[in-house]
């Protein structure tokens, strides 16, 4: 298997973990997880400045179209921690990034999101789109490092009731 970009979410404002992993499977970026700390540490400013210029090129209309839609590759399995988000924020949608990529025609889910505004819409989009979907049980070992690894967002974007308090 080829691994053909990673990336993780640094922060608010910026591109998610998907958008990183597509700028270095483009070919727009060496490494999607140097690029990420780039931007979380502001430690190598060119890099940096990379990173920013993609970023206002994917924010901006029909960026994600631009910027992958250039793949020489086949068709890619994207594997993801948490599903892709399906709604505007700071960012455009991880999962519309991935349906425009033209390259993934299938997405490992490791945990489902939570968050009100997600919570199986990413899963849908891609679906929608015709690419398939496995979700990772919960049960197994890989489900159970995936939760783990998004506990403090989890937490983060659940709503407090009165059985939390």
């Amino acid at each position: 298997m080829n691994v053909l970009g990673k990336g993780f979410h640094p922060r608010a404002g910026m591109p998610h973990a998907e958008v990183f992993a597509l700028f270095e499977a483009a070919g727009h970026l060496e490494d999607g997880v140097d690029a990420a700390k780039s931007a979380l540490y502001r430690n190598d400013t060119e890099l940096q400045e990379k990173v920013t210029q993609l970023t206002d090129i994917y924010l901006k209309e029909g960026g994600p179209e631009e910027l992958f839609q250039k793949f020489e590759s086949d068709k890619a399995t994207a594997y993801v921690t948490l599903e892709p988000c399906c709604h505007y924020g700071k960012t455009p949608p991880c999962a519309s990034s991935l349906v425009k990529s033209k390259i993934i025609d299938r997405v490992v889910v490791g945990f489902r999101d939570p968050n009100p505004r997600v919570d199986g819409g990413g899963v849908q989009v891609l679906q929608n789109a015709n690419i398939a979907v496995l979700q990772v049980e919960s049960s197994t070992h890989i489900g159970k490092e995936c939760q783990e690894l998004v506990t403090n967002f989890v937490k983060r974007i659940t709503p407090l009731t009165e059985e939390i308090i």
